[in-house]
């Protein structure tokens, strides 16, 4: 979690579900598992990520209803009750902290108002190479 000064918000990162086709294979197929999403969020006082019941599939741009919440991996989830994500992420690697750059002080011209993720690979085998600074992402 951080606080956005430009935004004036706090907002934080929820990991993805992992293994969903494994467990619900006539539901979710590989391709579907590997499009559900880590997710950034805003949060205020009532924002609703939808864990443990929901999940966000990054290619369709919705969420959905984990199958064992009778979710058909079909029907999206209701948006009047869960928030949609202000980013969703590829889910290959999860993202461990975020961190907006706002001093302008410390950076260059470039690096300012810009969210950084450590993201940590954790399927790699070669452990040196699993953690990094994800590329930034335009914040304002």
């Amino acid at each position: 979690m951080d606080w956005s000064q430009v935004g004036g918000a706090l907002y934080g990162i929820t990991h993805g579900r992992d293994g969903t086709h494994a467990a619900f294979p006539d539901l979710v197929s590989a391709a579907d598992d590997d499009a559900i999403a880590d997710e950034m969020h805003r949060i205020t006082k009532d924002t609703n990520l939808g864990w443990p019941y929901t999940y966000y599939d990054a290619v369709r741009k919705i969420r959905l209803i984990g199958p064992e919440y009778g979710g058909d991996n079909k029907t999206g989830a209701d948006g009047s009750v869960y928030d949609a994500p202000a980013v969703a992420f590829a889910p290959s690697a999860k993202r461990r902290w975020i961190w907006f750059s706002t001093m302008a002080a410390n950076f260059p011209q470039l690096s300012r108002r810009r969210l950084y993720c450590h993201a940590w690979r954790q399927w790699s085998e070669d452990f040196r190479r699993s953690r990094r600074l994800s590329r930034c992402l335009r914040f304002a």
